[in-house]
Order: structure tokens, then sequence, then C-alpha cells
């Protein structure tokens, strides 16, 4: 084996370092191409990376606007409500005055019923205060119901104003005209 070496060892020397020339030319070419793919495909993250990142950007600035748009309509919405409330009370103190001298009347006609002596003079007379009596009653009722019946417009006025104050703000919320 030793004289067969000897013989071809100049051959062999060659063909090894052919073959070593090759696996080296195509180990290099191998890695190019991987360099060249990897950082191909680094360039292609790099700008779907950028192109998230501005679409990002854009959508927290739409969403800053909406918010932003919205909480102008609500603004908008609870400040007309305060004026609608400021008109609703001042409709409610004019409706006050009249009802203060409704009663003041009522109060006036119960005294004018009540110091009446024409119940001492006769039968007749006893029948007419029994009728004063009643209307006394009834202006006591007049009087109640009238009262009451200003709490009641009072609060149907807020709780309208409130009411429209959701619906506006909620239309202006949703762009729904």
């Amino acid at each position: 084996m030793i004289s067969l070496l000897k013989v071809f060892w100049k051959p062999l020397t060659v063909g090894g370092l052919i073959l070593l020339a090759l696996w080296g030319f195509s180990h290099i070419r191998y890695q190019a191409g991987y360099q060249a793919a990897e950082l191909a495909w680094q360039l292609k993250d790099r700008k779907r990376q950028k192109e998230d990142a501005e679409a990002l950007a854009a959508r927290q600035a739409y969403e800053r606007a909406e918010e932003k748009r919205r909480q102008d309509e609500a603004t908008n919405a609870a400040k007309e409500a305060d004026v609608q409330l400021a008109a609703a009370r001042a409709d409610a103190a004019v409706a006050k005055s009249a009802g203060d001298g409704l009663r003041a009347t009522i109060a006036d006609l119960k005294r004018q019923l009540a110091t009446s002596k024409t119940g001492e003079l006769s039968a007749i007379v006893a029948a007419s205060a029994a009728r004063a009596n009643t209307a006394i009653l009834l202006a006591n009722v007049l009087e109640r119901a009238d009262k009451r019946a200003g709490e009641l417009a009072e609060y149907a006025d807020r709780a309208r104003i409130k009411g429209l104050q959701c619906e506006n703000t909620y239309k202006g919320v949703t762009n729904t005209q």
C-alpha cells in the first residue's frame, strides 16, 4: 500500500486539493446566498414594521380625534341642557308666582268665608255656612292640587331636559342624526 501511495501521491494530492477547492467554493457560495436571503428578509421585516408603526400612529390619531369629537358633542349637549334647564326654572318661577297669587286669593276667600257672621242669624243662613265650609274645603284641595301640579311640572321639565341631553349626547357620539 505504501508503494501504491508513492506512485499516486501526486494525482491523489491534486485531486484532494481540487475537491477541497470545490467544497470551499460551494461553501462560500452557500454562505453568500444565505446571507443575501437573510438580508432580504430583514429588509422586508423592517419595511413591514415601519408600515405597522405608521398605521398604528394613524389609527391612534384618528381615535384621539374621534374621542375629542365625542367629548365636544357631550359638552355641547350638556351646555344646551343647562340652558334649557335654566329656561324651565325661569318658567317654573313664573308659574310659582302665579300659584302664589292664586293661593293668596284662596286664603283671602277662606278668611272671608270663615269670618262671616251669617251662620248665627237663621237656619237658612246656617245652610249658607255649610256651603261656605264646603267652599273652604274645596279651596284647600285646590291649593294643594296647584302646589303638587307645580312640583310635578318642575320634575317633568327636569326629566325631559335630561332625557333630551342624553339622547343628543348619544346621537353625537354615535354619529346617528
